[in-house]
């Protein structure tokens, strides 16, 4: 839901959750579904389980068969808690945007007294931009093995945390379990296709051949972009390169490859750079992460970070033969939210993430300053 909200609706485009009526697009679903969803979770924190759930009980008594809005959540909210909700609503749901968030310098020192067994941490919790009022987890790790979760208030531009630990802390984690509503990069999300269709510049590279009889499937991928951008203005249209020159990605944005195997040459060092080792190209189909794929049903589809355009993709869609491509074709946009999907006989057999960069902050041990 978090990727969704921050993928879908940057910034410039958002609106308050209290103007959302019915979904028109994704901007729309992210914010009426996704970011909802996520305040209500924050609202449950607010005025813990039994509040919350006596609530909304009394609000299906109240208004089923009519509508409610969101006053009348409001009301019944308040009237639960026992009390005053009115900035949550403010917050939340007649004010746009999400808190955007990182972590400080994290120091631990020894406790006096108790050398090796006792720690204090200090730590700060850090907003940009709007300053919001909500909880925020963050994961402690320590030199033994043990994690220790503390909730923190989080209410102004800078928070200061402080917590005594069983052990010498590591480093700290912001909100691993993806928790709380907030503003996250897009490069610090794992690189998907929805990184390509959201970015405002795109191109497709057309690096593949027709068979000797008929039109290669991947014709329906391009006709299909180019039936979406039809109503957008020319400088947002995705640009469309017959084939990759001089195996060059274009100069910025995202960048959508469809390929065969008679680009494989050239594919190879346009991937290298931003995928690193994760997939290798060969005469017999593609190896991602150590593991062969291969035969003329072999295709792929792999996204990975643009190293030199933070925020963009590369994404290729590999297929071994015309055949292969058919029915991949047909349900790219499908598999919106996975990094990698291979694909046999036009069947998905593997599909996953790759690893997402983590908000971590390592901590700076300080054991010449002993806090009593």
């Amino acid at each position: 839901m978090l990727r969704g909200y921050n993928l879908h609706v940057p910034p410039a485009r958002d609106y308050p959750l209290g103007r959302f009526t019915h979904k028109r697009d994704e901007r729309d679903n992210a914010v009426g579904y996704q970011k909802a969803a996520m305040v209500f979770h924050l609202l449950r924190q607010e005025v813990g389980d039994k509040a919350f759930w006596s609530a909304l009980k009394q609000l299906v008594a109240q208004y089923r068969g009519r509508y409610a809005e969101w006053r009348d959540l409001e009301r019944l909210f308040v009237e639960a808690a026992g009390r005053d909700l009115r900035w949550f609503f403010a917050q939340w749901i007649e004010q746009a945007g999400a808190p955007e968030l990182s972590l400080g310098a994290a120091v631990a020192r020894p406790a006096a007294g108790r050398p090796g067994e006792a720690f204090h941490l200090t730590a700060t919790v850090v907003q940009t931009g709007d300053v919001f009022r909500l909880p925020v987890p963050l994961v402690i790790r320590m030199n033994d093995g043990r994690e220790e979760t503390v909730p923190v208030q989080v209410s102004a531009a800078e928070n200061a945390v402080t917590v005594t630990l069983p052990a010498k802390p590591t480093d700290i984690e912001l909100d691993p379990n993806a928790t709380v509503m907030r503003r996250m990069p897009r490069h610090a999300m794992p690189p998907v296709l929805n990184h390509y269709v959201t970015d405002p510049r795109r191109s497709v590279i057309a690096a593949f051949a027709d068979p000797p009889k008929g039109a290669h499937p991947f014709h329906e991928v391009l006709k299909r972009i180019e039936s979406q951008d039809g109503q957008k203005p020319p400088e947002e249209r995705t640009a469309i390169v017959a084939t990759a020159d001089g195996a060059l990605l274009p100069r910025e944005g995202s960048v959508l490859v469809l390929a065969g195997p008679e680009s494989r040459p050239a594919l190879d060092s346009l991937l290298r750079p931003h995928c690193g080792g994760h997939v290798r190209l060969h005469d017999a189909g593609v190896t991602l992460e150590g593991t062969a794929y291969e035969g003329s049903g072999t295709a792929a589809l792999i996204s990975c970070h643009r190293r030199d355009q933070p925020g963009s993709v590369v994404t290729l869609l590999y297929a071994a033969t015309p055949e292969a491509a058919a029915t991949v074709s047909r349900l790219l946009f499908f598999y919106g939210w996975n990094s990698y999907v291979m694909f046999k006989d036009g069947a998905a057999v593997a599909r996953g993430e790759w690893a997402a960069t983590r908000d971590r902050t390592e901590v700076f041990f300080d054991a010449e300053n002993v806090v009593r």
